[in-house]
């Protein structure tokens, strides 16, 4: 059996690889600040294209609108619902499963049926919560943190060449 020369310390302990807490500190500190892969663009060709996913146990929409893809928490303002429960599709207006509240391309409240029942209500208070997204050639990112740095310093060395593999025109196909 081989033997390095020198060994280093063991950083973590057998407990921690089955420590709620262990595994808790590692969300909050490591995975949320990061940027996580969402999709390829190139699956939301459409206005109104959307995909569905949980990220660490948040739910994302991640939409086409006029040519740009924005990504929300995927529950809507009014009720705390999911907007949608599909993991795919495609709506012309970005509409609520529950009630049917309509939202527009940035997240603020649009049409809501019978809206006198709901007066008054703040609009500029009932947005949806808009996550940040990149992209790295056809791939799209997005971050839970606000403050996360830029995308490209994120995946720096490896921005370019990952940029240069999934921009290529057989990667479109």
């Amino acid at each position: 059996m081989f033997t390095h020369q020198q060994a280093l310390r063991h950083l973590l302990r057998p407990t921690h690889y089955v420590s709620p807490d262990h595994y808790q500190q590692e969300i909050e500190h490591l995975f949320k600040p990061a940027w996580h892969f969402a999709c390829a663009t190139s699956e939301l060709k459409r206005d109104g294209d959307f995909l569905t996913f949980n990220l660490l146990d948040v739910p994302i929409m991640v939409r086409r609108a006029k040519d740009q893809i924005v990504a929300f928490v995927n529950i809507c303002s009014h009720r705390h619902c999911l907007l949608t429960n599909l993991p795919a599709g495609n709506q012309a207006k970005l509409r609520c499963q529950y009630h049917g509240w309509e939202f527009n391309d940035d997240g603020s409240t649009g049409k809501i049926p019978d809206a006198k029942s709901f007066r008054p209500w703040d609009r500029e208070n009932s947005r949806l919560q808009q996550l940040r997204t990149e992209t790295c050639g056809d791939l799209l990112f997005v971050t839970l943190n606000p403050q996360a740095p830029p995308l490209k310093d994120f995946l720096d060395p490896f921005f370019e060449e990952t940029q240069n593999a999934f921009s290529s025109p057989m990667w479109k196909m």
